[in-house]
């Protein structure tokens, strides 16, 4: 999402493939986005996908303080909760 806009174009269903599947396929189209990532967004998102199933106040642990981190609700949240711009936002928070 930070890189490109995604589009749905059809679905594919596994008789389309030898062998088929046992899932069903999608055809996406990707738009980049005319400005660029911020690199430090991306490194930030890295850190918070770092271990899967553990929340952000995990994740992030290492590199922010406790109570920082205890003082953002969202912390307690997975990444894969949180919108690219709620990622933003928590990381200018973390920041400021």
């Amino acid at each position: 999402q930070a890189h490109a806009a995604a589009e749905l174009c059809f679905t594919v269903p596994p008789g389309a493939f030898r062998p088929p599947p046992q899932v069903d396929s999608a055809v996406v189209a990707l738009t980049p986005h005319a400005a660029r990532p911020d690199p430090g967004l991306l490194e930030f998102a890295g850190w918070c996908f770092a271990h899967k199933r553990k929340t952000l106040r995990n994740n992030l642990a290492g590199r922010f303080s406790k109570a920082a981190l205890a003082a953002l609700p969202e912390t307690a949240r997975r990444a894969e909760q949180l919108s690219v711009a709620e990622l933003a936002a928590l990381r200018a928070r973390l920041l400021s």
